[in-house]
């Protein structure tokens, strides 16, 4: 049976209709609906149970008639219902009554215990449970009389919580001596620690009464009496008496940190040799050291800090490091990984002179003696190794290499190689002969080319170029800038006359000195 709303509807469809036909329209069934004048009636879609009913206006415009005016819902909508209804195209039949897992009626739903297989609150848990339970900030907890959990804020700083008793609220208040309990006997053992008992049980962590302390004795058997101590004083012998001492405070604490400097006047020896450390190599070294000398193993060395030096002072061989790869430092420089012994200050030295290395080391000749040396400068630097086609470039005995860097001014001389001369003083001696330079010959059969003096040219220098000059000079050979060759000339000169006057050497003409020879001349005046 068709509700009031929908046969409202139909009458009203019924009235348009008839109010059509009255204006004297034309009343045409076709296929595709009811034509009166103007408008055509029609369902779409056509045929359909569930079809809407349109009225269409010449201009294409469309009105629903389905329900028009009546204000009822449409069919089509989804609509939660207890039962099917016939009325109704898209319903959802809930039942009668709720299902899963609720309860009751429509009218007054409940919801069951658990759900998902899970109950809804686990009401046993721990209190710590951050997912069940919260507080409030820094806070203790305590349960009252009723059994419930009560928050309690923390105290002020160095406040302790005190209990009132089983019934009582707890409560947070600073420690006074009256909640310190009596505890002094706790302190005394069951052996009686005296002089009758010998101290039996006596150690570093007992506390001795007064009583005890009147009974002590010192390894002799002296005993010794309990004097005055006044507040602040420590305890020190004085006599048969044990009495308080001044000055020191509260005394020297078993860690040594608390000491004045104090004057020492006897010496610090350990109770065996070679036993007892100063600082360790954890490291815990002493930051400075200020003694006038410093002896270590046995007198072998002495550190003299008023004379500045460091002293060998015992005859014997000593090593740096123990091996050939060490290296020694004179200066505070760094050397280079292939250098042994090092001497430059770690800054330029200002003043007029300085000499890097200096030593006169004597030797006291054995009397009647008649063999030795005496090596001012005494090396032997020696290759091994090689094979596998090695080429080792050079191998020098003596390398030197003045440096002027950074400097303004004009220096005098450079000296790549100096001998002064030598000092002859006191006694009578008799020297066979001296030598400024000399080079002994070579004594070996695995030498190819020897040379007893050689000398490269200068070529970079703005003035007089002497390769060799001998004597007042007796003897001058020019360098390439001091000589430019010419027909006939040499760059030798040589001294001749009694001057004695120095000239050039020259060569004479073709076959002068025979056939196939020159004559070196010089000239008859300079």
């Amino acid at each position: 049976m068709a509700s009031t709303e929908e046969l409202e509807a139909q009458i009203e469809e019924l009235r348009a209709l008839v109010a059509a036909i009255a204006k004297g329209d034309e009343l045409k069934t076709k296929a595709s609906g009811i034509h009166i004048g103007s408008l055509r009636i029609y369902e779409e879609p056509a045929g359909a149970g569930d079809a809407r009913l349109y009225q269409e206006e010449r201009d294409g415009s469309k009105t629903d008639l389905t329900g028009a005016g009546t204000g009822g819902a449409p069919k089509d909508a989804k609509y939660l219902v207890g039962a099917a209804h016939a009325d109704l195209s898209d319903e959802i039949n809930v039942g009668a009554t709720p299902g899963g897992e609720l309860g009751g009626t429509w009218a007054s739903p409940t919801v069951d215990a658990t759900h998902s297989g899970s109950a809804h609150h686990t009401r046993l848990h721990a209190i710590t449970g951050t997912s069940d339970h919260s507080a409030t900030n820094w806070r203790v907890f305590y349960s009252d009389g009723s059994a419930h959990v009560v928050e309690l804020a923390l105290g002020a700083d160095g406040t302790f919580l005190q209990s009132g008793g089983a019934a009582t609220l707890p409560e947070f208040t600073a420690l006074v001596a009256t909640d310190i309990p009596d505890i002094s006997a706790t302190y005394q053992v069951v052996s009686e620690k005296n002089a009758a008992s010998g101290y039996a049980g006596l150690d570093a962590s007992t506390a001795l009464t007064v009583a005890q302390i009147r009974g002590l004795r010192e390894s002799g058997g002296q005993a010794l009496a309990m004097g005055a101590v006044a507040d602040g004083e420590y305890l020190k012998r004085s006599g048969t008496d044990i009495i308080g001492g001044a000055g020191g405070g509260g005394g020297a604490t078993t860690a040594l940190d608390n000491l004045d400097p104090t004057a020492i006047n006897a010496s610090l020896v350990p109770a065996s040799d070679s036993a007892i450390d100063l600082g360790s190599s954890a490291p815990k070294y002493f930051a400075n050291a200020y003694v006038d000398a410093l002896r270590l193993s046995s007198a072998i060395f002495m550190l003299d800090a008023g004379a500045g030096k460091l002293q060998i002072t015992s005859a014997s061989t000593y090593f740096i490091n123990g091996s050939g790869s060490a290296q020694v430092a004179i200066g505070g420089a760094t050397p280079g990984a292939d250098v042994i012994l090092f001497v430059q200050p770690s800054s330029n030295v200002a003043g007029t002179s300085l000499r890097a290395i200096q030593g006169a080391p004597t030797l006291a000749y054995t009397s009647g003696a008649s063999t030795g040396y005496l090596h001012g400068l005494d090396y032997v630097p020696t290759l091994s190794g090689g094979g596998g086609g090695a080429v080792m470039p050079e191998v020098t005995g003596v390398y030197t290499k003045p440096c002027v860097q950074a400097f303004t001014g004009t220096v005098t001389a450079v000296h790549g190689f100096y001998q002064d001369v030598p000092s002859v003083i006191f006694g009578t001696p008799s020297i066979s002969a001296y030598y400024s330079f000399r080079g002994m010959a070579a004594a070996s059969n695995k030498i190819v080319d020897a040379y007893g003096l050689a000398i490269a040219d200068f070529t970079n220098n703005t003035g007089a170029t002497y390769l060799l000059e001998i004597g007042a000079p007796y003897l001058r050979l020019l360098g390439r800038t001091s000589w430019t060759p010419a027909a006939s000339e040499t760059p030798l000169y040589l001294a001749y006359d009694e001057g004695p006057t120095l000239g050039q050497v020259t060569l004479g003409a073709a076959d002068s000195g025979g056939a196939g020879f020159r004559v070196l001349r010089v000239p008859n005046a300079v």
